[in-house]
């Protein structure tokens, strides 16, 4: 399954909002400095949908806001 993601680093609060049926906003503590934000992205990702961090890939937008992610069975 590939997932349309926008990552809000250095937010105050930390949440998933769901925009779209596989589009969603992610808001998290960590900056986007030093591949922090993507680590903690995929640990957000694979908590949310209850499944492993390894099963979580980021296929494009690593340096970027915009991201697209593939959660493998």
């Amino acid at each position: 399954m590939r997932l349309e993601i926008r990552v809000q680093p250095r937010s105050s609060r930390e949440k998933v909002v769901e925009t779209g049926a596989r589009s969603f906003k992610i808001y998290m503590h960590e900056p986007a400095i030093g591949g922090k934000a993507n680590k903690k992205l995929v640990e957000i990702v694979a908590k949310y949908f209850g499944t492993g961090k390894s099963k979580i890939k980021i296929l494009s937008g690593l340096k970027n806001k915009n991201k697209i992610v593939e959660i493998r069975k």
